[in-house]
């Protein structure tokens, strides 16, 4: 079975070979779709998805696939490397955070998570109805709360684009260095 730490890696390569695409935004997307990158994270994404049934990886699991739906929806393909994921596992990453909001299945990491998402972009997130349980688990969080958590980045290593994306927005907005407060 594939593990986090495989996911991880394979999102590492993956971004490194969407970084090293150069022009301008026509000439990189037409280079990551002849370089089948664009296959790869739908890929990853079923990843994520089989490990939900794995107790000790399954939240973990959850976090990664969550941002990966958001992110797809908010970011440009030639940036983030995802140029569609499959309704079928939108949905199903969809229905496993609702499920996990409705069971108390969420820790703090992932609910400030979530306030920053639905804060960025809440359509991105909450695009198909009844997401009820996800609402109310971001209803009176600081989509700023991330900036406080008694946590460093060092957390944020090796956990593929969701790592990344984390460790970059409070490298730019926080000014910290990595191994500083998050």
């Amino acid at each position: 079975m594939i593990t986090l730490r495989d996911l991880a890696a394979w999102e590492s390569r993956v971004s490194i070979l969407v970084a090293q695409a150069d022009g301008a935004l026509e000439d990189r997307d037409r280079a990551l779709e002849r370089a089948g990158l664009y296959a790869e994270y739908p890929a990853i994404l079923s990843g994520y998805l089989a490990l939900l049934d794995d107790e000790e990886s399954a939240l973990e699991a959850l976090k990664r696939a969550v941002f990966l739906v958001w992110y797809s929806a908010i970011e440009l393909p030639v940036t983030s490397g995802i140029s569609e994921l499959p309704e079928s596992g939108v949905r199903a990453t969809l229905d496993a955070i609702e499920a996990a909001c409705r069971e108390g299945r969420i820790d703090e990491e992932m609910r400030w998570m979530l306030a920053w998402y639905h804060g960025v972009g809440d359509t991105a997130l909450l695009r198909v109805p009844g997401l009820r349980a996800v609402e109310d688990a971001v209803a009176g969080v600081d989509p700023y709360a991330w900036r406080s958590a008694p946590r460093s980045i060092d957390v944020m290593q090796d956990r593929g684009l969701l790592g990344r994306y984390w460790m970059t927005l409070v490298q730019r907005v926080v000014g910290e260095e990595p191994g500083g407060p998050m």
